[in-house]
């Protein structure tokens, strides 16, 4: 009877190892999804290629959540994807406003720490915010192909044991890996006037986004007739 019972342990013990370890192969292969794709995105843009570049960016995008989901089911602690909408960040030249990408974990004094490297959408494509953007005069938005989540906040995060203040919209990942119910939508930008105008957002026709459920799964958005 009690070598019985060690052998169910034994099994229990292992059931829980394989668990964890497909767990952090997933974690991995992942992060190094993103990194293929981020190492990419400069080349989407060699020809142009509006089309291609919106696709990388919501493929990124869809892999950051992925990401800061299984982290936070893996580490057990809220996590959160970051989307900058400050003009600079230290350690960037080029501004990353709408368009750069970060995880960050909650840590046991509450404070947000950053997990692994951040990331950037192509240059020519950005976040859409959660109001009508700026378009040219002779561009009419679509009011539905708007981003849908947390407000931007002032966020306190720790980078390498420095802290910083930065700008952000996020999606917030449960332990369970629950979340809000959120629409994530990219589409091409530029500067008006030079490379400190505000950003216009010149073609509403070309629009791709993310949808999460309340649960974290996706949907993906390929187009303006999705929304």
């Amino acid at each position: 009877m009690q070598l019985a019972s060690v052998t169910r342990n034994d099994r229990r013990a292992a059931k829980r190892l394989s668990t964890s370890a497909f767990s952090l192969i997933e974690l991995l292969t992942i992060m190094a999804v993103i990194a293929l794709l981020g190492g990419s995105l400069g080349l989407a843009l060699s020809g142009d290629n509006i089309g291609r570049s919106l696709q990388e960016a919501q493929a990124l995008l869809s892999a950051n959540l992925t990401a800061a989901r299984t982290h936070a089911a893996l580490a057990r602690r809220a996590t959160r994807m970051l989307i900058f909408t400050g003009e600079n960040r230290a350690g960037i030249a080029d501004d990353v406003a709408w368009r750069y990408l970060e995880l960050v974990a909650e840590n046991d004094s509450g404070e947000w720490e950053v997990v692994g490297a951040g990331n950037c959408l192509p240059k020519r494509i950005r976040l859409v915010p959660k109001v009508l953007p700026t378009t040219v005069s002779s561009e009419t938005w679509v009011a539905t192909a708007l981003s849908n989540l947390s407000g931007e906040v002032e966020l306190r995060i720790r980078r390498a044991g420095q802290e910083e203040t930065v700008s952000c919209l996020y999606v917030e990942f449960t332990p369970l890996g629950n979340t809000s119910v959120a629409t994530l939508v990219v589409s091409p930008a530029r500067r008006f006037s030079g490379s400190t105008g505000p950003l216009i957002y010149d073609r509403p026709d070309a629009v791709r986004g993310v949808k999460l459920s309340q649960y974290g799964a996706q949907t993906l958005l390929p187009g303006i007739e999705s929304f």
